[in-house]
């Protein structure tokens, strides 16, 4: 992706504030406050997957995929717009998927 979260993996931790300091805070001293890893988890990235002509991902649907061994799919497009995933989604050229997939030492290949 399935669960949505942040676009890096992160889980954000809300902030308590009173009313005080609502009036008193803006919205930089909350985005100052919020910690955002550079690596959602560590031994995984976050790997955006295109859809191409020719791909044997072409007019199959996320759930017959065999995506890599370990990945999570945690968004992907349908008709051009960002959607939670769903099984059944069909995949089209240009359509994107996005992955959380384990680090390779190899080189990876982005195009299906």
């Amino acid at each position: 992706m399935c669960c949505m979260s942040w676009p890096n993996g992160s889980t954000p931790r809300p902030l308590r504030l009173s009313a005080a300091d609502s009036l008193q805070s803006s919205e930089e001293d909350a985005a100052s406050r919020l910690h955002v890893p550079h690596t959602p988890l560590e031994g995984y990235e976050i790997v955006e997957v295109t859809i191409r002509p020719g791909s044997p991902a072409l007019d199959r649907r996320i759930g017959e995929v065999p995506w890599p061994t370990g990945s999570i799919v945690v968004a992907a497009t349908e008709e051009r717009e960002l959607v939670t995933p769903r099984s059944g989604i069909e995949l089209r050229a240009g359509e994107r998927v996005i992955l959380l997939a384990p680090t390779s030492e190899s080189g990876r290949h982005h195009d299906q």
